[in-house]
């Protein structure tokens, strides 16, 4: 794949994963009694998994074009991907598909999800524990990792770098107040989708370049 393409199919990709991010909190049902026998439930953590997949696909060609090549941004985007895989990769599969398919089938674990807060439960104990706390700073260190080397090298636009790496500092803050958890989830994805717009949007002066070329030579 040449460096032209992987850059449009990196930014495709963003664009893609960080909208169908953006919207899931709007789809999201509230916690509570039935909540993993809701239709929104399974098809909402579906979407997110989906989201989690597409802006992993597009991380690689955003640390290549956006960060010239550095090591800081190649470690940044790899420390973002297994944190975000860790946290919401593992929440979306969980709640999108393990966990109503489990309430809707057998009458044991229905009982034993009815509360509709299981997943919650799982956060605080077990091995689901541990890889969230792992996900966590991992998740942290690379968005601010990432986030700063794009805005230092200022390939695209140095507002990008400071979303990315504002987002995961202001999600934390965002949880302490909850009429605005939804946003606070959101806040990631809709800064990796303003990164995917960015690199398509490195093609377009060289479209306009080119296009100025074949005009002055007729």
């Amino acid at each position: 794949m040449s460096s032209r393409s992987l850059r449009r199919a990196s930014g495709v990709a963003l664009v893609a994963g960080g909208v169908a991010g953006t919207i899931v909190p709007a789809l999201h049902p509230a916690h509570g009694a039935g909540y993993y026998l809701h239709a929104m439930t399974g098809a909402s953590h579906l979407l997110l998994f989906c989201a989690v997949l597409l802006v992993s696909l597009g991380l690689p060609g955003l640390a290549a074009h956006g960060g010239g090549g550095r090591w800081a941004a190649q470690i940044g985007a790899a420390a973002t991907f297994v944190g975000l895989w860790c946290l919401d990769g593992t929440h979306g599969l969980i709640d999108g598909a393990v966990l109503p398919a489990l309430a809707a089938t057998h009458a044991t674990f229905a009982a034993a999800l009815a509360s509709g807060r299981a997943s919650q439960e799982l956060l605080a104990s077990g091995p689901l524990g541990t890889i969230t706390g792992v996900g966590i700073p991992l998740f942290a260190v690379g968005s601010l990792l990432l986030g700063i080397t794009l805005a230092r090298e200022g390939r695209l636009s140095r507002f990008v770098g400071w979303a990315i790496a504002g987002a995961w500092v202001l999600a934390p803050v965002s949880f302490m107040i909850p009429a605005l958890r939804g946003v606070g989830v959101a806040l990631p994805y809709v800064a990796l989708a303003g990164a995917g717009v960015a690199l398509l949007r490195r093609d377009v002066p060289v479209a306009v370049d080119a296009a100025e070329r074949v005009h002055g030579a007729a």
